[in-house]
């Protein structure tokens, strides 16, 4: 952890688990995850991954309402009751392909769906519904892959299409926020 006055910044080791999936099991040499919370208002997230041959990265966003995106701008956005999140990605001397989808690519448990079950357990709320899911993969193959994304929540439909984010360089970042401001990020 590290913090000042507008942000506090966290840094994990993710390599363990995007290596989960990956036909060879040391694809992934490295899997760094920042998270900066700036402000008390947004979310920055840089994934650095490493791979020991070029290779493409997927980001993931799963949510419980569609999720609908503009690939061209970059931009993603979750509602629900008035409430958006905003999204807005770019990766370093890449370009994103995104979609979504609804749905589990898996058969949930059916225990996940039984009301009584549900009730019995304190940690779950309601029944495993279809979710939404968001999918922005880095096109090109390359041994080192930079992912940033920025998540804003607004109650102002009005800011879905203000919210940017630019890469300068590889380490810094131009996040044009909905509200006015702009903030440089700067990883590294």
């Amino acid at each position: 952890f590290a913090g000042g006055d507008r942000y506090v910044w966290t840094t994990g080791d993710a390599t363990v688990a995007f290596n989960t999936r990956q036909a060879r099991p040391d694809q992934i040499s490295l899997a760094i995850r920042d998270v900066v919370f700036i402000d008390q208002r947004y979310f920055v997230i840089r994934d650095h991954c490493r791979q020991r041959s070029p290779g493409r990265v997927d980001w993931l966003l799963h949510a419980r309402d569609p999720i609908s995106f503009n690939q061209s701008e970059g931009s993603v956005v979750i509602s629900r009751n008035g409430v958006q999140l905003l999204g807005a990605l770019t990766a370093w001397n890449n370009r994103l392909q995104m979609r979504s989808w609804t749905g589990f690519p898996i058969n949930v448990d059916p225990k996940y769906k039984d009301p009584a079950f549900i009730q019995s357990q304190v940690y779950l709320m309601e029944p495993a519904l279809d979710q939404a899911h968001f999918q922005a993969n880095t096109a090109e193959d390359r041994d080192e892959q930079l992912i940033f994304a920025v998540l804003w929540p607004s109650r102002n439909p009005a800011e879905a299409g203000l919210l940017k984010a630019r890469l300068l360089d590889r380490e810094t970042l131009l996040v044009q926020r909905p509200d006015g401001l702009s903030d440089l990020v700067r990883f590294g």
